[in-house]
């Protein structure tokens, strides 16, 4: 299973293209609020997709936010709450710093791979 994470002021269709394939958190800004109102209200509730509103500080970098929300996101979707955990993790928006390198790695995602919009992160399986 895989967590999509994005931090996109304006998502649109990338919104409901990932909402519709997995485990979604989107940066809760007026755009992406009014799409997930639209997805929420035109989709089946199923145990393998799902889409999560969160908001951020206005003052923090998208590398900050997502970081400050990745144990929240293990949390929901990690070994402590669901079986089989989440495996992959994609992050649109945000930039990889060393900080959240590292913040990563802690919750068991060593092996990354950063992209233009972003980077994807795979779960060591033996964490």
């Amino acid at each position: 299973m895989n967590v999509t994470v994005i931090l996109l002021p304006n998502a649109g269709t990338v919104l409901r293209d990932r909402a519709t394939q997995g485990h979604v958190w989107v940066v809760a800004t007026p755009a992406n609020v009014a799409q997930a109102k639209t997805i929420w209200a035109s989709s089946a509730r199923s145990d393998r997709c799902s889409l999560t509103t969160f908001t951020a500080s206005p003052e923090a970098q998208p590398s900050e936010t997502c970081e400050g929300f990745l144990d929240t996101i293990d949390l929901h979707h990690g070994p402590l709450s669901q079986d089989p955990p989440y495996t992959g993790l994609e992050v649109l928006g945000a930039t990889l710093t060393p900080s959240l390198r590292a913040t990563l790695e802690e919750l068991g995602f060593p092996f990354i791979t950063t992209s233009e919009g972003g980077f994807i992160a795979v779960r060591n399986p033996a964490a």
